[in-house]
């Protein structure tokens, strides 16, 4: 929380020509927490 993981990650997968997950993201989507 609040470290850049998500900031980093979406760069990284950029820089790799990769998709980015975000999981918080999408765990809170799926369970709607």
């Amino acid at each position: 929380m609040g470290a850049g993981k998500t900031t980093l990650g979406k760069a990284f997968a950029r820089e790799m020509s990769l998709n980015f997950i975000d999981l918080d993201w999408f765990i809170e989507e799926r369970f709607h927490k």
